[in-house]
């Protein structure tokens, strides 16, 4: 007795949706954070950053690539603590203290990174 069985096409598993999406997603946040940013890519508070509040300051959860916090040395993991002598809680909190600063076209942002504080000045006027 001789069996045959038809070769059928079996759909994709939910494994390689999965994976499509997920490479999907990482193309898009590379796409948004290298993109230059005279493309206005770079995040609304102007300086190029993307914030995630936290209890004694900002912290920096990715730098666009080209902004003016990236050319300023700022990385990803910072925690921004004073913008001039304003202490900052708050992404509004910055960007009223960005919105204040370019009438002088430059801002002082003091961070926190491997238990060091340091300061560095923004340049605005290209913003």
């Amino acid at each position: 007795m001789h069996l045959h069985f038809a070769h059928t096409r079996q759909p994709a598993g939910h494994r390689g949706l999965l994976l499509l999406v997920v490479l999907f997603m990482f193309f898009m946040v590379i796409l948004f954070l290298c993109a230059p940013a005279s493309v206005g890519n770079v995040p609304p508070d102007g300086l190029g950053l993307i914030l995630r509040a936290e209890t004694d300051g900002l912290r920096i959860i990715a730098v666009a690539c080209e902004s003016p916090a990236e050319k300023a040395g700022l990385l990803p993991g910072d925690l921004l603590t004073q913008a001039g002598d304003i202490a900052l809680s708050t992404a509004d909190g910055l960007k009223s203290a960005v919105k204040d600063a370019e009438k002088h076209g430059i801002i002082t942002l003091t961070y926190e990174r491997n238990l060091a504080f340091r300061s560095t000045c923004i340049d605005l006027s290209g913003h």
